[in-house]
């Protein structure tokens, strides 16, 4: 992204720090709080009886892992990530909505994710 400042405004800065895009584990937290979020405010519901201590199955667990693996592969920012949780929500009527769908509404949200 520096390649596309104006080398006139980098001539100007004292300090310029590159922060690096978030890794695979710290995307996983990321949205397993957004999750935890949507969850709290109703918006999401568990199955009863499943899961494991913040309410994911195991197998939703591996599927939440896979979605943050495929984000990293084509360099979603930490910023942008935070956005797609509530985007994975936009027309769902029926709420609250289970995790399941929308975790494959989020899938699809990082598949449409552009630069």
């Amino acid at each position: 992204m520096v390649e596309k400042i104006d080398q006139a405004l980098i001539d100007r800065t004292d300090l310029m720090i590159e922060i690096p895009l978030p890794s695979v584990h710290v995307l996983i937290k990321i949205m397993t709080k957004c999750v935890d979020e949507l969850v709290r405010k109703n918006i999401l519901v568990f199955d009863p009886g499943f899961g494991n201590e913040n309410g994911l199955t195991k197998l939703q667990s591996e599927k939440l892992q896979e979605i943050s693996a495929k984000a990293n592969s084509i360099k979603i920012s930490g910023r942008s990530i935070k956005k797609l949780p509530i985007l994975a929500c936009l027309g769902e009527f029926d709420i609250p909505f289970k995790i399941d769908k929308f975790l494959t509404n989020l899938e699809k949200q990082v598949d449409l994710f552009k630069m």
